[in-house]
C-alpha cells in the first residue's frame, strides 16, 4: 500500500518543525505541479527551490516549464536559472534543474 499525502500534510506531521529560509528540492517525475499545489505553507517558508523540470513530454499530464514558472511565481519564487541540464543525442535539452529564489515584491517579474 502506498500512502499519499500533500507536501504541507507531510510537513505538518514532521518530527522537526520547518523554519523559514528552506531550500526545497523536487524531483517527482512529472508531478511537480501537484506537489506545488499541495505545498503552499512549505513554499511560503522557502528561500529557494530547485525543480527537476522535463522539457520533453516524458510523463502523461506533466506541467510545462512555463506553467511551473507561473506556479512558483505565485509563491513568491522567481526563476533564476539552471544548475544543470541533460541533453538528448540531437543536442536539445530534455530536462533541467531549475532554480527559483525568493524575491522581494518589487523585484518580481
Amino acid at each position: 500500500m502506498v500512502e499519499l499525502n500533500t507536501l504541507d500534510g507531510w510537513a505538518a506531521g514532521a518530527v522537526v518543525a520547518l523554519e523559514p529560509g528552506l531550500l526545497v528540492k523536487l524531483d517527482v517525475q512529472g508531478y511537480e505541479d501537484r506537489v506545488i499545489a499541495g505545498g503552499a505553507a512549505v513554499f511560503a517558508q522557502a528561500a529557494a527551490c530547485i525543480l527537476e523540470v522535463n522539457l520533453d513530454a516524458l510523463y502523461e499530464g506533466q506541467a510545462s516549464f512555463d506553467d511551473l514558472v507561473q506556479r512558483m511565481r505565485a509563491h513568491g519564487l522567481g526563476y533564476a536559472g539552471n544548475l544543470s541540464q541533460a541533453y538528448a543525442p540531437d543536442g536539445h535539452v530534455v530536462f533541467l534543474d531549475a532554480v527559483f529564489l525568493r524575491r522581494s515584491p518589487a523585484a518580481q517579474i
